[in-house]
């Protein structure tokens, strides 16, 4: 309700400059007629033209006042500042009113008269376009409120299908999840129990394996065990072959230098054998020489 005051209060604002306008307008078509007649004419007539004008604002704030009793403050206000200017410019023109043409001040009367009655028709037309204004209005928010009401339904009827198709939907979702879930459960449970068999399996073969790198371990420990018992015993009998070589190596040394001092004999004793022989040989001869002789 406030919104619409102050909306009114515009268009009657509105209106008022309306008619303001036209009343200058009208001035000025009278001023510029007057300027032929002279200066102190048209001087006089722009001081009338102002009071009457300011005059004829007066009462056209106060018919709007008496159309409009919502705005009464406002007007009052601008009536009172309308006042105040007025008495100012009948202060400052005082002695310009006294010499006033009558002739003048009838053909603003005849022109206030034709403005009021043009101003009377703009206030007819002003309720007449308000009165539509509020009948368009309240057409206006029955429309809305029964648009309200068909987009409500609209919503209640849409939001109910909505659900039921959400929980159509959720239910078929629902059963063909379920179908697959178990189809992928189970192949998951035969993949499961597939995998149980291999690690089963797996495991005894490890354990096998495990068995045989024991025995290998422990075969391979004792052989290497054998190796390191004929391995040190060969050592110790090459050491011992050694130690016999060396000894028959003395040994043989020691006969070869026996050798060497039984060879020298033997050749000495040789000599003194050929010797012998030889001087038996000479004696043999010498008898044989003696008996042939």
């Amino acid at each position: 309700m406030r919104k619409e005051i102050v909306t009114l209060q515009a268009q009657v604002i509105e209106l008022n400059k309306v008619i303001f306008a036209e009343r200058e307008q009208s001035l000025q078509r009278f001023m510029k007629a007057q300027n032929r007649q002279g200066t102190s004419d048209t001087l006089m007539s722009i001081i009338v033209n102002a009071d009457s004008s300011e005059l004829q604002k007066r009462l056209m704030l106060k018919k709007t006042l008496a159309i409009d009793p919502i705005i009464k403050d406002q007007g009052n206000s601008v009536t009172n500042y309308v006042f105040e200017e007025q008495q100012e410019l009948y202060k400052e023109n005082l002695s310009l009113l006294q010499t006033l043409n009558w002739k003048y001040v009838k053909q603003l009367e005849e022109q206030l008269e034709k403005a009021q009655e043009h101003a009377s028709v703009l206030l007819d037309m002003y309720t007449i376009y308000r009165k539509q204004l509020f009948t368009q209005k309240m057409e206006n928010c029955k429309d809305h409120r029964e648009f309200l009401k068909s987009a409500d339904t609209l919503t209640k009827a849409n939001c109910k299908h909505v659900l039921e198709l959400e929980q159509n939907l959720i239910e078929i979702t629902r059963k063909s999840v379920n179908e697959e879930a178990k189809g992928i459960l189970n192949s998951l449970l035969r993949q499961i129990e597939r995998r149980d068999k291999l690690v089963s399996i797996l495991r005894q073969q490890q354990m096998k394996l495990s068995l045989q790198i024991e025995e290998l371990q422990k075969e391979s420990q004792r052989k290497r065990d054998i190796y390191n018992e004929e391995t040190r015993k060969l050592k110790e009998h090459l050491r011992r072959e050694r130690e016999k070589y060396s000894v028959l190596e003395q040994r043989r040394a020691f006969d070869l230098e026996g050798f060497s001092t039984d060879i020298k004999q033997c050749k000495k004793e040789m000599m003194k054998i050929k010797q012998k022989v030889s001087g038996k040989a000479k004696l043999v001869e010498k008898i044989d020489d003696m008996l042939l002789k």
